[in-house]
């Protein structure tokens, strides 16, 4: 296993046997003794048994067994109401005619939940601030293995829409099989967040069906944004696992259906952009979606007809999932903070000093914590610079709270020209919290010129 904290800049590679590094150990232990557990993280290891009983209790634990997700209403959703998508077709998949539809309203569960990082990738929520998607999509090859530089991930993003913000990885995981052996069974990687945006966008469960040809004929979805679309668009695919016997019909060799892989074509349609995709089943007794495998590939244009195929999750994975999640939670759990940011509108005026204009203004929280006496405040600035000396305070105003994710703020403004102010060319625009006295995410996006 590979481990990289982007915080620390740091990159880990561990044994095949090591699951949770010294830090994480110690952190853990630590955790486990504040809370009661006296014997520690040694005691906690101790209760499992031999090696061979722990085994026993896993496969019993996970095999078919769903891993709760959850929706952020407590409802289960219909995710077939054809109201959520729009079936233009703008282009053709290399399958055939493109099933894609795309979705129109990404701010509900369980599209909410669904990534789109900033390397171009896809991914899915499966924790409050753990994010799937695939190795090569965290990964840079140019070089040595190291993490992308960004891995900013936009939950629910439609277009240029980033309903929930974007969250920034702080720690990256993936198995040394791929990062160092590039064996594409392996290609998945868990990214740790620095918010529990889950909690409010939702996340998915998970869950393995043990043998090599157990998932042929599911029938599965992929939520992704695929690259041969416009950019930041969500679309869904819906069709069927492969078996073994149809890939092998279709290539010999070792690339059919195991335990860490499987295949699908049809109307499963993806392109560049899809990789890291969630593809997920979700049974009549299941309140949220459960994901099978992580997509990676489609098939080469050589190959027409061919098979697209994703990394399974098996036991092994889950249980380092489920291990991880408990590393993060001792050794670097997410604060909640608010994130404030600000846009405007306004058209272009001539006004004498003491003249009258009108603003609008929205502000939106996009972190994990509810920001109460907003203030906003607005300035005409000669130079499209806010902050700065020759900014002039036009007007302020206060929001009892914003609360995250709700719907934007109004923070409208009519005011008038103050006296003494020079004739000349201005740009207006808001800034929020311009004392910094609400502890945020980011404190460099709280300002927007109209």
């Amino acid at each position: 296993m590979v481990e990289y904290d982007l915080i620390a800049g740091t990159q880990e590679v561990l044994d095949e046997g090591v699951r949770i590094n010294a830090d994480d150990s110690a952190a853990l232990d630590a955790s486990l003794r504040a809370e009661g557990f006296e014997g520690g993280l040694d005691a906690l290891l101790a209760s499992f048994g031999s090696p061979d009983d722990f085994t026993d209790m896993v496969d019993s634990l996970l095999a078919g067994d769903v891993h709760t997700g959850m929706s952020p209403t407590g409802d289960r959703v219909d995710f077939n109401d054809p109201t959520l998508y729009d079936v233009k077709d703008f282009d053709r998949s290399v399958s055939g005619a493109d099933n894609r539809v795309r979705v129109t309203d990404t701010t509900q569960f369980p599209f909410s939940a669904v990534g789109r990082l900033a390397t171009g990738c896809s991914g899915a929520m499966i924790g409050p601030y753990h994010f799937l998607t695939a190795g090569h999509c965290v990964l840079d090859f140019a070089g040595n293995p190291d993490p992308l530089s960004s891995l900013g991930v936009s939950l629910g993003r439609d277009g240029a829409d980033r309903p929930f913000g974007e969250a920034e990885a702080t720690f990256v995981r993936t198995y040394s099989e791929f990062a160092q052996g590039n064996q594409w069974e392996h290609d998945w990687a868990v990214i740790t967040l620095d918010r529990s945006i889950g909690n409010y966008a939702g996340y998915f469960g998970y869950r393995h069906y043990e043998g090599n040809d157990a998932l042929a004929g599911k029938p599965v979805t992929i939520l992704q944004y695929p690259g041969d679309k416009p950019t930041g668009t969500q679309w869904r695919a819906d069709g069927v696992i492969a078996s073994q016997a149809q890939v092998n019909a279709w290539r010999t060799g070792s690339d059919y259906s195991t335990e860490l892989k499987t295949f699908y074509n049809g109307t499963l349609d993806t392109a560049g952009g899809s990789s890291g995709s969630s593809v997920w089943e979700q049974l009549p007794g299941d309140e949220v979606p459960q994901v099978l495998a992580v997509h990676g590939y489609g098939f080469p244009s050589s190959q027409p007809n061919g098979f697209n195929s994703a990394s399974r999750l098996d036991t092994r994975k889950i249980t380092d999932i489920g291990l991880w999640k408990l590393a993060d939670d001792a050794a670097r759990p997410p604060v909640d903070f608010a994130d404030l940011t600000v846009s405007a509108t306004g058209s272009e005026l001539t006004l004498p000093v003491g003249g009258q204009f009108t603003l609008s203004g929205a502000i939106r929280n996009t972190g994990t914590a509810i920001a109460s006496d907003v203030e906003y405040s607005v300035y005409a600035s000669t130079d499209d610079i806010l902050g700065n000396s020759d900014d002039i305070l036009l007007a302020q105003g206060t929001l009892d709270e914003v609360v995250p994710y709700a719907a934007d703020q109004s923070a409208g403004i009519i005011g008038r020209l103050p006296s003494g102010m020079a004739d000349g060319l201005y740009s207006v625009g808001y800034v929020v919290d311009a004392g910094d006295a609400i502890d945020e995410i980011s404190e460099t996006n709280n300002s927007a010129f109209a």
